[in-house]
């Protein structure tokens, strides 16, 4: 919190000796978003994006995307993908813009078009681990463990490092009763990143593991 507090007032001094200067207001949203003041985050990042319009070269994508993060992080879904789809209409090839809207139609139980978002984000990134993980949850949501299983598969090909997806596959497997592979891909994960928090999880497999001994 003391950080936060500290980056506001450093915002606010920028504000006085640059008054154009539209990127410090990301930096002051998303300090008052830590500290839960969400109006006051809200007006910092509409003020940087009002800021810009006034600029010849208009909003840059990074800020109207700094907002869409926090918006989604107080569930204003439908701004999200407005946000989003500002970006992409401009600038097709955006990962983190389809990326983001793939999250965010997951969250609005739109599955179908969250595997479709997920898709291009992958297509245009595809060593960044949660544009698998959105399209993974979707596919469980959409068409089951089965089809969800295949695409974290796939993930793992590209980025068989991903602590993330290694967990990700360790849950498949449990939910599909085959607790020795669970186990199995926890335990890569925790070789990955000892400090993945994942020991729920492996307690439950051990659990069950013992269960059928």
């Amino acid at each position: 919190s003391k950080d936060n507090y500290e980056i506001i007032q450093l915002c606010a001094r920028v504000h006085e000796l640059d008054p154009d200067n539209f990127k410090i207001f990301a930096d002051e949203g998303r300090a008052f978003y830590y500290l839960n003041q969400f109006e006051r985050a809200e007006r910092s990042y509409l003020a940087g994006i009002l800021k810009a319009e006034q600029q010849k070269n208009g909003v840059p994508a990074f800020l109207i995307m700094s907002f869409a993060i926090f918006l989604f992080g107080i569930n204003k879904y439908d701004e999200v993908i407005a946000c989003c789809d500002k970006v992409i209409e401009n600038r097709y090839d955006y990962p983190t813009a389809w990326g983001l809207k793939g999250m965010t139609l997951l969250e609005l139980k739109r599955y179908s078009e969250a595997i479709g978002c997920s898709d291009i984000a992958i297509s245009q990134d595809p060593e960044f681990a949660l544009f698998w993980d959105t399209k993974i949850f979707s596919l469980i949501h959409h068409v089951g463990y089965e089809e969800a299983l295949k695409c974290c598969k796939e993930g793992l090909e590209i980025n068989p490092k991903s602590d993330l997806l290694l967990f990700e596959m360790a849950g498949i497997y449990y939910k599909l009763n085959n607790f020795q592979l669970a186990y199995d891909f926890l335990i890569e994960c925790k070789s990955v990143n000892p400090n993945y928090n994942c020991d729920k999880l492996l307690d439950n497999v051990i659990e069950k593991l013992n269960q059928f001994k």
